[in-house]
């Protein structure tokens, strides 16, 4: 499973791990011994960077022979460094190996600590950001580790699984990383057609982390995008501190990152000025499922999008109106990053299909459902993939999510087709279980 530390903290009589050489012994906090045995610098596309081989008792400290980069002081799992704490380092476990290459096929035991660092977020140096806020990168590097595990509440938990991919940039001047300009992308979610899961779109922007613990309020994003809040049932997060923009409360309370950007041609900048620093787009594992209703019929799909309070639905198609979010599925790509992560521990998958009757009796009646559907019916979309058999349940415990299974229920009059998570629909006496989805996420 993906580690902020990925590694522990040792101690050391300095600050700085450029002292350290091949044979030194390090008394680790957890009471082990560690030895180095390598000292590598490597190329990323961030610039060099020196990466350091440890044996702990006389065993690898990171998997498959990787190097861990050092962080100064001690790190709590929420990204923040732990204070008094100034003899030791923080060692993470990089994508690296000792021959300087990145590891591509093992993805497990990975410090995201570490990954943020050959991003560009080095713990070191002092900036200011495109709207004039002085920043470390130390701050920078705490907000990294943050978006690399989608730690949203600031409470060291995570919201995505290994091999997630994603794409920073920052919006500061001077640092490693590129920085985010220009006019913000329009959402997947503005426009009634299927999410490309191979592109990378906006999914949250992140201010300077506050330096007090536990105080939220700073601690969260700044804001999370139209396609990211789809993804979730409609709700408050973080304790109330993450407001929903669906949500109807006092103007302006909350927005999505794109109705943040108000100037014209709505710049990024725009974001900076409210305090930004970092910017984050992924490629979408996951899609809300919902359903929706015209007229006696029922369409479940993951297109279209409800925006309750910040505006007008995104119909799925015309005459539809939205009736009840049922989870998430996954998209090809994350199926594939499921399988990688986890192995057969991930379960296996089947397409989830979409179908419109294209004549005769019940035209334009919609239909969703795995497998072939029923003759006349056409405009086959694929909305994702459902589990036909779902990931090990130590796998759901530690990602902090369920599962629950997906009907396809049939009424002969009217006619209709409606595919939901309830187990009984009055009047529909013919039901067909289609698979496992991940159920309603309330953090």
């Amino acid at each position: 499973m993906d580690d902020l530390q990925g590694a522990t903290a040792a101690t050391y009589p300095s600050t700085t791990a450029g002292a350290l050489t091949v044979g030194a012994l390090l008394a680790g906090s957890d009471g082990a011994s560690y030895q180095l045995t390598h000292v590598v610098t490597f190329a990323t596309p961030s610039g060099a960077h020196t990466g350091y081989r440890w044996l702990r008792d006389g065993v690898p400290m990171c998997a498959h022979d990787h190097l861990a980069l050092p962080i100064p002081g001690e790190v709590f799992r929420n990204g923040l460094p732990a204070g008094g704490q100034a003899t030791r380092i923080t060692w993470s476990c990089s994508e690296y190996r000792v021959d300087g290459t990145k590891d591509t096929a093992q993805l497990d035991r990975n410090g995201t600590a570490a990954k943020a660092i050959t991003w560009g977020f080095a713990p070191y140096g002092s900036f200011t950001s495109l709207g004039g806020l002085a920043v470390t990168g130390r701050e920078l590097h705490t907000v990294a580790t943050r978006v690399g595990r989608a730690d949203y509440c600031h409470a060291g938990v995570a919201h995505t699984i290994d091999g997630t991919a994603v794409a920073l940039k920052d919006l500061v001047l001077g640092n490693a990383v590129p920085e985010a300009t220009g006019p913000v992308e329009t959402s997947p979610a503005d426009v009634a057609t299927p999410v490309d899961p191979t592109g990378l779109y906006l999914e949250a922007v992140w201010p300077r982390p506050s330096p007090t613990l536990g105080e939220l309020d700073a601690a969260r994003p700044l804001c999370l995008s139209k396609l990211r809040w789809s993804t979730l049932p409609p709700g408050h997060r973080c304790g109330g501190t993450l407001l929903d923009p669906r949500l109807a409360g006092p103007a302006g309370t909350a927005r999505y990152c794109e109705d943040l950007a108000t100037s014209a041609g709505g710049a990024y900048e725009d974001l900076a000025a409210l305090g930004a620093v970092v910017v984050n787009a992924s490629r979408w594992n996951d899609l809300g499922l919902r359903i929706w209703k015209a007229g006696g019929d029922h369409y479940t799909t993951t297109r279209g999008n409800h925006n309750g309070a910040a505006g007008a639905d995104v119909q799925p198609a015309a005459m539809y109106t939205y009736q009840q979010f049922l989870g998430t599925i996954v998209t090809s790509t994350g199926r594939d990053t499921w399988v990688a992560a986890y192995g057969a521990a991930a379960g296996t998958f089947v397409a989830l299909h979409s179908y419109r009757k294209l004549s005769g009796a019940n035209q334009g009646e919609r239909l969703t459902t795995t497998g072939n559907p029923p003759a006349g019916y056409g405009d086959k979309v694929l909305e994702g993939y459902l589990w036909s058999t779902p990931p090990s349940q130590l796998i759901l415990d530690d990602l902090g999510v369920e599962v629950a299974p997906l009907y396809r229920h049939q009424r002969a009059l009217p006619f209709d087709f409606k595919t939901t998570t309830d187990a009984i629909v009055t009047g529909y006496p013919n039901r067909v279980t289609l698979g496992y989805l991940l159920t309603p996420r309330t953090w």
